[in-house]
């Protein structure tokens, strides 16, 4: 309380030099309501197919790196090239998909996603890793974070996570195998002491309820919330209405 009070040692130093402490996401308004990303926390955002959980990380990732904090991407199953395209097109108000695609991109507008980019090129850095498990990612997030080289780790995504290695015929559900995921990734942001955020998938019944817009969105909609729930310190669910409609 001192510390933070009478503006001495790390956290004094850093709330006058930069005016926050923490990663967090770029809209005021939620950080208002839900605070920063603290480290030793494990965070989740859960949404549909489609309704921006991806787009939602990665903004937080490029938010943060401009702010000076870096930031670890997993991602395993969009691939470099995709991602690629898609920090173009978000960094960019003239070019899609399409140009990203058949490379038709004007020298000029490539220049200027460059020099938007300098200042925080290299503060994110993005890991294709297809069919890993949460044990290889936590042993990353751990050394990188003992080296101090990361400040905010994300998974994108926990269903895309290979089972841990378990002895045969244990008779393991699926369910059970996520659980142990979530386990391992909240105990890596626990002994690393930085923030995990770990995206998810919904349960398919969740579209059978609620009025035109689409249903209101509660933790249980989460695939496997009962392991999500109890690990996870803070929880995003999105919901597109445009997408549903």
């Amino acid at each position: 309380v001192l510390d933070y009070g009478c503006g001495r040692g790390t956290l004094g130093k850093a709330l006058r030099e930069k005016g926050y402490l923490f990663p967090d996401t770029p809209w005021r308004s939620l950080n208002d309501r839900f605070g920063s990303f603290h480290p030793g926390n494990l965070f989740v955002i859960g949404a549909p197919t489609h309704h921006g959980k991806s787009l939602m990380a990665e903004c937080i990732a490029e938010h943060n790196a401009r702010r000076g904090h870096r930031v670890f991407y997993f991602h395993l199953e969009l691939t470099e090239y995709e991602m690629v395209g898609r920090k173009m097109c978000r960094l960019s108000d003239n070019i899609t998909r399409n140009d990203v695609e058949r490379a038709s991109i004007d020298p000029a507008e490539l220049a200027r996603i460059g020099q938007v980019e300098y200042d925080w090129a290299g503060k994110v850095r993005y890991i294709y890793c297809p069919g890993v498990t949460a044990s290889w990612i936590a042993s990353v997030i751990r050394r990188e974070a003992a080296l101090q080289r990361g400040d905010l780790f994300i998974v994108d995504y926990l269903h895309m996570l290979a089972p841990e290695v378990c002895p045969s015929g244990s008779g393991r559900t699926d369910e059970m195998h996520r659980a142990t995921s979530v386990g391992i990734l909240k105990t890596a942001a626990n002994l690393a002491n930085v923030p995990v955020l770990l995206l998810s998938q919904l349960n398919k019944e969740y579209g059978g309820r609620g009025g035109s817009t689409g249903p209101r969105l509660v933790i249980t909609d989460l695939r496997d919330s009962g392991q999500i729930g109890e690990k996870a310190n803070g929880v995003f669910l999105l919901w597109n209405e445009g997408v549903f409609a």
